[in-house]
């Protein structure tokens, strides 16, 4: 019975037609494979970006501008260098900055330029990537109010995506009181024999986006750094023209010296230059310690005015008067140097350069006060930070605030796109081997089974 039962139903599977099989089916089969594998990784790629932005998220969303019953905005007493891993303005706005602050620790081989700010409410750090590298609170201004970061043409708003929202005819040297206007100089140019000159120094309106005012300086160089002050009306500008300082009125689009102050070895002593009352400022001259001392001129006569002297820190390797509580009480940052002093002469040249002393290991925000002993200091920069401008509304108001926890903002675009990179060439590597691993076991178990 077997045996016939064998034959026919050999009898019947010799009638039956060969099933079509196509000739690439393995291939189709292997791609199908494949496919599904890499739509998995990039699913669960997908899945892991999801939840670590989740995650991290709370980290840097943080209001620009607090309401009411939010923090107070102050300067703080102590700033950090931020991670390269740090946002820049433009990834992430910081909102209205209390200070703007560099050197060797926020540099490197990648981020030649890069200087950092630090919000007015909060401590939101945030960096801007630039080349060259301009020095903050030289090259690199920030506004009294603290919305905006004039570095070299460039305008840049700190409130909204950080985005230049200007550009200058020349390289900015100071902002107007209100933050409406800033100063800048034309280009240097060289001429015979061997002599930098900058024709123009002009006022340009931020609202109008045009020059307003210009002052024809002649075959003069208006070196970079705080050359120009102006006054707290905003209708004066204070000028350092090599060993002079202009006091020019700013009536009409060409402003004219009324007052040349002779300054020799000295120089204008910053953008808060100005008295609160407008009939004096400051100039800061060479001391007998190495350092400089402020003394005060009429702006009227350019005679020395006789009041108790400032309590400046000996030995300073700059000073630069930012704001004034009062008639009596000065907010200025002073430069410092580890290693020996030498004399302010050598330091800086009024004609030749540099700007800014080459000494300068360390920036004192300090508040000076008529009769006081000695300085008080509110701020001092970290290890590697030797360049520093503060929000000049803050200091007039003397706004100080203990720092709080930092925060750094969403990783730099660079570390965005290299963590995404890495972390789905991870992912797809895991669920590649995964798979490889489980198909391996089905080819053990199937071969077993052909054993048995």
């Amino acid at each position: 019975m077997n045996e016939w039962l064998t034959r026919g139903l050999h009898a019947i599977a010799d009638r039956v037609p060969p099933a079509a099989v196509p000739e690439d089916l393995f291939n189709q089969a292997r791609s199908r494979h494949r496919r599904r594998t890499v739509r998995g990784g990039i699913a669960l790629t997908g899945v892991l970006l999801v939840i670590a932005v989740s995650l991290v998220r709370p980290i840097w969303q943080q209001p620009s501008v607090f309401g009411a019953g939010g923090p107070q905005a102050g300067i703080p007493t102590e700033v950090v260098v931020p991670p390269h891993w740090c946002a820049t303005v433009g990834q992430s706005s910081p909102g209205p900055a209390a200070a703007i602050f560099g050197g060797e620790a926020t540099r490197d081989d990648w981020f030649e330029g890069r200087f950092a700010a630090v919000s007015a409410t909060g401590d939101r750090y945030r960096v801007i990537d630039e080349m060259p590298y301009r020095p903050p609170g030289f090259e690199a201004l920030l506004s009294p109010d603290g919305r905006y970061v004039a570095h070299g043409r460039a305008v840049t708003a700190l409130t909204k995506d950080g985005k230049d929202i200007s550009y200058l005819p020349g390289d900015v040297i100071a902002f107007s009181p209100r933050s409406d206007r800033l100063v800048f100089a034309t280009e240097a140019e060289l001429t015979h024999p061997n002599t930098y000159t900058t024709p123009i120094v002009g006022i340009y309106d931020l609202a109008s986006r045009s020059t307003v005012t210009q002052v024809d300086v002649g075959s003069a160089w208006i070196s970079p750094g705080w050359t120009a002050a102006m006054s707290a009306d905003g209708r004066r500008l204070a000028l350092q023209v090599r060993d002079e300082i202009w006091i020019t009125r700013l009536e009409g689009t060409v402003g004219t010296p009324y007052l040349k102050i002779r300054v020799p070895g000295g120089r204008l002593a910053g953008p808060g230059s100005w008295l609160p009352d407008g009939r004096s400022l400051m100039v800061a001259e060479p001391a007998s310690d190495g350092g400089w001392r402020l003394s005060e001129r009429d702006t009227q006569t350019g005679e020395p005015v006789e009041r108790p002297a400032l309590p400046v820190p000996p030995a300073a390797t700059f000073l630069r008067v930012i704001a004034w509580h009062s008639a009596d009480s000065a907010v200025v940052l002073a430069g410092f140097s580890h290693g020996d002093v030498k004399p302010a002469s050598d330091n800086y040249d009024v004609s030749l350069g540099p700007f800014r002393s080459s000494t300068t290991d360390q920036v004192r925000l300090v508040v000076l006060t008529r009769g006081a002993a000695s300085a008080r200091t509110v701020l001092e920069t970290p290890e590697g930070v030797d360049d520093l401008d503060v929000a000049a509304d803050l200091a007039t108001a003397e706004a100080f605030r203990s720092p709080g926890e930092p925060t750094f903002g969403p990783p730099h675009t660079l570390y965005l796109i290299g963590g995404s990179l890495i972390l789905a060439a991870v992912t797809i590597a895991i669920f590649v081997a995964v798979r490889a691993v489980r198909n391996r076991g089905r080819r053990k178990a199937a071969a077993a089974s052909n054993r048995g």
